[in-house]
């Protein structure tokens, strides 16, 4: 057993806040972790860290790197709030939350299955994959299974994937895998170039987009001039700082308690009706149009849309970067390149 004394940190907030996803909450409010190579049990008492594991070398030096308990956060909140105020409760309300430093390898493979997933998918994914592939270990009278190297899932197909409930990513993961195997892509040269270059890097794989880029740098690289923005995010940052236009959307709905009426199929309903009279704009000619009329019945389509978007709980830009990767996919520039038919018949 390991005991490392007056350590600051939110356990509970660390773990749980979205930044890894194999892990168990015990009975005795612990929490066990399957790390890159042993499984970790991990509380809070009082002041200090008491962590148990399979594989006892070196793991006082193993749990500082990955809870990055060596850093100064309280430093890092000064400078955050010289520069913006705004954000002083959010900075007290993660007090001791810490930043996760996994493998990069299982942290990109992770974040690639994150993409419009919610997060009991994602870890039913990763542990299909581990159980399928990885190297089983006996701890605490469980069985845990450690996440798999390039190598081991160097034979495995787009369907094999599919199977271990990845769903579209399939292709994504069989692809990076691939590229990471015949060196192709090299995780270890991220930590040669800036953060900048290094998302550039990232975002050259497909499936790979620029959040899911941040992710793995901030997450498993400690890129801290990184800063991952999802819909979340988005969300607070345009309720903080006032940003009008899907504020003005959500405020409208707000005080009209509309809400209760936006179900997602009478939303997609409304959507489809108004894009019906956006058309109707041009239903007798295609060059004389009222553009004012166009405007108010395209806007409608798009309030409709963020409507939808808010009730699924859906970024924008994610969800386009990934119809667009997919549409990359199918269309290819050197088939498709001026040419109108439809993907099967390029």
């Amino acid at each position: 057993m390991l005991r490392i004394k007056d350590i600051c940190i939110d356990l509970d907030g660390t773990v749980t806040c979205g930044q890894i996803f194999r892990y168990e909450k015990e009975a005795d409010n612990s929490y066990t972790i399957i790390l890159s190579d042993r499984v970790i049990n991990i509380k809070k008492d009082k002041n200090d860290l008491v962590v148990t594991s399979n594989k006892e070398e070196d793991l006082e030096n193993v749990i500082r790197n990955y809870f990055d308990l060596n850093r100064s956060y309280d430093e890092m909140d000064k400078e955050i709030l010289k520069s913006d105020n705004t954000l002083e409760n959010i900075v007290k309300s993660c007090a001791g939350y810490k930043i996760i430093n996994q493998s990069n390898f299982e942290c990109a493979i992770s974040y690639i299955l994150s993409a419009n997933n919610g997060v009991p998918q994602i870890r039913n994914s990763l542990n299909l994959i581990s159980e399928k592939y990885g190297e089983k270990i006996i701890f605490n009278g469980k069985e845990y299974y450690l996440f798999p190297n390039e190598e081991k899932l160097k034979n495995v197909s787009i369907e094999d994937y599919r199977n271990l409930k990845t769903g579209f990513r399939d292709k994504y993961l069989y692809e990076f895998v691939q590229k990471v195997n015949n060196k192709e892509f090299d995780l270890k040269k991220i930590n040669d170039i800036n953060s900048v270059d290094a998302l550039d890097y990232l975002m050259s794989n497909k499936g790979i987009g620029e959040k899911v880029a941040s992710c793995i740098l901030l997450f498993s690289y400690c890129r801290l001039d990184v800063f991952p923005i999802d819909t979340w995010v988005k969300k607070f940052m345009k309720e903080k700082y006032n940003i009008e236009g899907v504020n003005n959307i959500r405020k409208f709905t707000e005080d009209r308690n509309w809400d209760q009426f936006h179900s997602p199929a009478n939303l997609a309903k409304s959507i489809v009706i108004e894009a019906a009279e956006l058309l109707e704009c041009f239903q007798w000619s295609d060059e004389e149009y009222d553009l004012q009329h166009v405007k108010e019945e395209l806007a409608d389509v798009l309030v409709y849309s963020q409507n939808l978007l808010d009730k699924l709980e859906l970024d924008a830009d994610e969800i386009i970067n990934m119809k667009m990767s997919q549409n990359e996919a199918k269309y290819p520039v050197d088939k498709a390149k001026g040419s109108a038919a439809k993907y099967d018949q390029l």
